[in-house]
């Protein structure tokens, strides 16, 4: 059973798309059940009243038929109930699993992001004496670390786990407070599947930059719009396209006019996933700016279609971007974003998009991973 929050539901269909993807391509005798709660009104919290979350639902993906429960938990706003909101989980939704469990026996839970799901599908697990694992995806780990009531959720919902998935090495670092906890765990990266995004034949001049993700401070679009302007400044041809919504929207829009700079930025909503892989092909090179950045997929997402990239060394991407697909910089800096389009730009004819889509595929294929993990529900259950 795939046990958490980051579940896509109709009102948030772009959530955590990956994990439905990992159960797209997990062997096909792995029976699969999903128990994504999701807070009560969330449709009207998030502007789409007309938009209804159905308790249960059954989701097609390719030829594995999945069931989908959505029980509902409390929140409050600005987080009031934070500290507590594993627990909260855990009471709305512990008489589900059970159910369920009482329906077909579950070998085992599997919680993705520690807090709160791994606080509240452990509690469920270890009430009903099934083995659970935790995959950690969580860039802003620390936050919760922070709270002393919070952590102390955490380490005991590490510790009572049969495995711990990490997405990359670069989680230990903000986990280090807690890595005895974490006892025996294993790196495995998210991926995608390399044959669904088209190959770009060439690489035309380095023109139209993009970038894909929530529109919000941590992802550091404060630092890249400074960077543009100053490279415009200087006469490259260039513009951005912000790919996504979020808070930070209308901060960034009035940034771009301050900078004069309106004319080459453009704002695009949100895209449908399955509609990615074909846009990519519109554009030359990625950016993802992170502050924080626990892996960053759709660094690995451009690199499939054979584009470079420019990422932060804020986390996940240091294992992700080498010199021959790409450059890495220092987060929070418009100098360095500066910096390293123009030393990127400077080779841009050494890249070649055959090699660094091969390079995504030894590294990143989403069906080698699922085998992975796959493997682990077998270490851990025996079955």
């Amino acid at each position: 059973m795939i046990y958490g929050r980051g579940y896509p539901n109709p009102v948030e269909i772009h959530r955590s798309a990956f994990v439905r993807q990992i159960i797209r391509y997990l062997p096909a005798e792995i029976k699969i059940r999903v128990v994504a709660p999701v807070p009560y009104l969330l449709n009207r919290r998030r502007g789409k009243s007309s938009i209804a979350v159905p308790g249960r639902r059954i989701e097609q993906l390719d030829k594995r038929t999945v069931t989908v429960f959505h029980p509902r938990y409390p929140l409050l706003p600005r987080n009031l109930l934070r500290p507590v909101v594993g627990y909260l989980q855990f009471l709305t939704t512990f008489q589900v699993v059970r159910r369920l469990h009482r329906e077909e026996r579950i070998d085992l839970i599997h919680c993705n992001w520690v807090y709160p799901d791994g606080v509240a599908g452990g509690l469920i697990a270890r009430l009903l004496r099934i083995p659970y694992i935790i995959t950690e995806h969580q860039s802003g780990i620390e936050f919760h670390l922070k709270h002393s009531f919070i952590k102390r959720q955490i380490s005991k919902a590490y510790k009572a786990s049969s495995k711990v998935i990490l997405v990359s090495q670069s989680l230990t670092k903000p986990l280090k407070s807690v890595l005895p906890a974490l006892g025996d765990y294993v790196i495995i990266h998210n991926g995608v599947d390399v044959q669904t995004f088209p190959l770009r034949s060439e690489l035309r001049p380095l023109r139209k930059i993009v970038y894909i993700g929530n529109l919000i401070p941590a992802k550091g679009l404060q630092f890249l719009l400074p960077a543009l302007k100053k490279l415009i400044d200087e006469g490259y041809p260039i513009s951005l396209d912000l790919i996504g919504i979020g808070s930070y929207q209308g901060k960034l829009a009035a940034l771009s006019s301050d900078l004069g700079i309106k004319d080459r930025v453009s704002f695009k909503g949100i895209i449908p996933p399955d509609e990615i892989p074909g846009k990519l092909l519109d554009y030359d090179l990625l950016i993802l700016p992170s502050l924080q950045e626990s892996f960053g997929m759709v660094l690995i997402e451009a690199m499939a279609t054979g584009m470079p990239v420019l990422g932060t060394r804020s986390g996940g991407p240091e294992s992700v971007v080498t010199p021959s697909v790409g450059e890495l910089v220092e987060p929070g800096s418009m100098e360095a974003l500066y910096e390293g389009f123009k030393r990127l730009n400077a080779r841009w004819e050494s890249f070649d998009p055959q090699e660094i889509r091969a390079y995504c595929s030894r590294n990143y294929d989403l069906r080698v991973l699922c085998l992975q993990i796959a493997q682990v529900y077998h270490e851990v259950t025996g079955l």
